[in-house]
């Protein structure tokens, strides 16, 4: 074999080395993953109670009681939820028989608020507060896709006190009860 054909052969097997060399490289993979893990879900409810009142014979107004919701969905899951707040009857402190019926109470504003930084924004179409005519009950509903974050749903309140109303402290419940969600 002359020097010529020396450094052919050479060169060839180089070529074929470094092109196995580069296919080996070219199939190798290397995969990476994270995990996002879901937060909480949480709501609560808080009320101020209302003016004091002078006994009167007639029917009078408590006027601009606050009430206020605040959910947050930090699940990550984005399934909607749906929030119930049933009012009861005020009843009377010194005598339990007396009562002010829930159904005079009258939600007369409701604004929902971005409580937190990062929550979506608020789409009335999809992010719902029902408040019941004759029944005292608020319904809160994020359809799937939304409500993802922290909000408020603040809300004033008018509370109707028929004339005569027997003259002592009255006091109504509000429950809470997440009924879908995360």
């Amino acid at each position: 074999m002359n020097i010529r054909e020396t450094l052919v052969s050479t060169a060839a097997a180089a070529v074929l080395l470094a092109s196995t060399a580069l296919t080996g490289l070219a199939q190798q993979t290397a995969t990476s993953s994270i995990t996002i893990g879901g937060g909480n879900f949480s709501a609560s409810l808080s009320a101020t109670n209302f003016a004091n009142l002078p006994y009167s014979l007639t029917d009078q107004t408590a006027r601009n009681g606050s009430i206020t919701v605040t959910v947050s969905d930090l699940t990550g899951n984005a399934l909607g939820w749906t929030i119930v707040v049933d009012i009861t009857d005020f009843v009377g402190n010194s005598r339990p028989s007396e009562v002010i019926p829930s159904e005079n109470l009258e939600i007369t504003n409701v604004r929902m608020t971005v409580a937190a930084d990062g929550s979506q924004p608020i789409d009335p179409a999809h992010m719902t507060p029902v408040y019941g005519e004759t029944d005292p009950e608020l319904t809160w509903t994020a359809d799937p896709g939304y409500g993802q974050g922290s909000y408020n749903l603040n809300m004033t309140a008018d509370l109707l006190v028929p004339g005569r109303t027997t003259t002592q402290s009255y006091t109504s419940t509000g429950r809470l009860s997440i009924v879908t969600g995360p």
